[in-house]
């Protein structure tokens, strides 16, 4: 039953024949009522030419006559399309009507048009005079319904005489034109789970090209996605097997320590493997977050109270390093926008440029509103980046060269995720006073 009841091409196809055969047929009922009201406006035409041929008719036998050869010629055409006789009078001026359709004589004027009704009907009366007869004729008023039962029935019967030789080109052209579609369908269809190759159709129709176009073009993303992916986990496999192998060291050095001395060393470097290992798989599971889940709604929340209690979070670890951490922001700045990846991106850079910068340096935070635009930029005073690894900064578990503190890899990774889950970039720039590096992200205020 579902199937019967689902939409298809063809109840589609042929809804919209019927429609626009309803629009015809209101739009040729309404052209006849036109051509109908016209036509009564032509019978003065229609008296001048009648009145010069009954100028040569001089007996009432003549007259007769062609009374009665013009009224049957007149309303042939009438009575076949079911519509009212006119009515026509032959009369001369002394009164005799050798032609006459009404009881009384018709009430017309020379002229002009008088209304009449007679026989429960609204009749328009022309009239024609020459120097021996008067020529008149009642034209009927037909009324609306009268008109949409005349015109309606006539072009009503036309239409559907029509419909079939519409609908039937119609629909073998769709059904036609459908086959490629259901080609490309049962070839999609038969392709096994881990085929992401392109489809390989030959779309003839111009229609069907840029479906085929976007089927290849949604494997190719498939494709780039899955070897991310790939490549993810291998990195990320391989990340963890470093930290994983000095944990199962350490826990057997621990356990065959025969000296407090030996088990404290012991115990120290498994604590900074643990703390590795788990500071990656926390790196590893907020990536994740970024790329597989759909941000919340955008709320309302203070920005310059968010970046301050960050620094506040973070003021321990610079302590520790004796970094000087500074903000440059307004006391408020109120912005709508997903809390999550903001401080996602604001604690990797603050963390980045605490943990890779010498002792004793600066790192600077600022947060500000350009029209349209969020901004926030975290710079140090540290060695920089090396220009050869400026390029791949960004990249999962790219860890450059040159520096001794430990990491994962992942941090520029994060805040280049989030920034363009936010809609934004971030820019890589010169660090304090011409030394270190800057960070600048970009948020539209849409976000």
């Amino acid at each position: 039953m579902k199937n019967l009841l689902r939409p298809t091409l063809v109840r589609r196809l042929v809804l919209a024949v019927v429609l626009a055969l309803g629009v015809v047929w209101l739009v040729l009922v309404a052209y006849q009522y036109a051509e109908d009201r016209s036509s009564r406006y032509g019978m003065s035409g229609f008296m001048d030419y009648q009145m010069t041929a009954f100028k040569e008719i001089d007996t009432l036998p003549e007259a007769y006559q062609f009374g009665v050869s013009l009224e049957r010629e007149f309303n042939r055409g009438r009575r076949f399309d079911g519509r009212p006789d006119a009515l026509m009078e032959v009369s001369d001026h002394h009164g005799h009507r050798p032609l006459w359709m009404t009881d009384e004589p018709m009430p017309g004027r020379t002229g002009e048009v008088v209304p009449m009704h007679v026989y429960d009907r609204d009749y328009l009366v022309y009239r024609g005079d020459t120097n021996l007869w008067t020529f008149q004729v009642a034209y009927p008023v037909l009324t609306l319904r009268e008109l949409f039962v005349w015109a309606g029935s006539i072009i009503g019967l036309r239409l559907v005489m029509a419909f079939p030789l519409i609908v039937l080109p119609i629909w073998f052209a769709i059904t036609r034109g459908l086959r490629p579609l259901r080609r490309l369908s049962a070839l999609v269809a038969a392709r096994g789970t881990d085929d992401l190759s392109p489809v390989a159709f030959d779309a003839r129709y111009g229609e069907l090209q840029p479906l085929v176009h976007s089927i290849d073009g949604l494997m190719a993303q498939l494709r780039q996605k899955i070897a991310r992916e790939h490549a993810f986990v291998q990195d990320a496999a391989h990340e963890l097997r470093t930290p994983m192998a000095v944990i199962s060291a350490h826990v057997h050095v621990l356990a065959k320590a025969q000296t407090e001395a030996e088990k404290a060393e012991a115990e120290q470097y498994l604590d900074r493997a643990v703390a590795r290992a788990s500071h990656l798989i926390e790196q590893l599971l907020d990536l994740a977050r970024l790329e597989g889940t759909a941000l919340r709604d955008a709320s309302s929340v203070d920005l310059a109270e968010i970046t301050r209690q960050s620094l506040a979070d973070a003021a321990p670890l610079a302590h520790a390093r004796e970094i000087d951490l500074a903000l440059h922001a307004p006391d408020a700045l109120p912005h709508a926008l997903p809390l999550a990846p903001f401080k996602s991106i604001l604690d990797n850079l603050l963390h980045n440029a605490i943990r890779y910068i010498e002792r004793g340096g600066k790192v600077v935070v600022g947060l500000q509103c350009e029209p349209d635009m969020l901004v926030l930029s975290v710079a140090d005073d540290g060695p920089g980046i090396a220009a050869g690894d400026q390029a791949h900064v960004f990249e999962r578990f790219y860890r450059g060269r040159g520096h001794d503190a430990s990491g994962s890899g992942l941090g520029l990774a994060i805040v280049r995720q989030a920034a363009a889950r936010l809609g934004g970039s971030v820019a890589l720039g010169t660090g304090l006073d011409g030394r270190g590096c800057g960070f600048v992200v970009r948020i539209p205020a849409a976000s």
